[in-house]
């Protein structure tokens, strides 16, 4: 059975109702806070609070033991926010059994931007074997979603597919 949930994991009364379906999670999606990291930014500050989302993200990810994670975001952190980017990667490594970055332009997903974007893709295999994920199926699979959720929600707004600049 499909399920979306959409909310805003800052608000700790959204990340207790989460909770319930700890274990039930096929694939968790989450975007990271782009502001900080951004090309765009003039100021890339280390100590920017808003990466404290970053740790919700993964205590999130931990509790709720999903068999996949995607977590995306722009290009920039990797070299803009370098120190948080690390720290991040060192936090879902801890929580996940693998862990893959990759780069890729939105085009590429069908979406009506030319830039590229980065995800991370997660899995945990809860010490089962039926939990096998293949990584590459996994990552084609999801752009696919993603483009697919994209046009729905263009559609039900009645226009066309478009994202907030970065």
């Amino acid at each position: 059975q499909r399920q979306m949930c959409i909310r805003d994991r800052s608000k700790k009364e959204v990340q207790q109702r989460l909770l319930v379906y700890k274990n039930a999670i096929d694939v968790l999606e989450m975007s990271l806070n782009c502001q900080p990291s951004s090309d765009a930014a003039s100021v890339h500050d280390p100590l920017d609070k808003r990466h404290e989302l970053n740790d919700v993200a993964v205590g999130l990810a931990a509790q709720l033991l999903p068999r996949v994670m995607v977590v995306e975001d722009v290009v920039g952190f990797r070299h803009n926010q370098q120190k948080a980017y690390d720290g991040f990667l060192i936090k879902l490594r801890e929580v996940f059994a693998h862990v893959e970055v990759f780069v890729t332009n939105a085009l590429h997903a069908m979406v009506a931007q030319n830039r590229n974007r980065l995800f991370i893709i997660c899995t945990h295999y809860r010490g089962r074997e039926d939990d096998a994920v293949d990584l590459g199926l996994v990552r084609t699979q999801l752009l696919r979603q993603r483009t697919c959720s994209a046009r729905r929600c263009a559609k039900a707004r009645g226009s066309r597919p478009h994202s907030t600049p970065t």
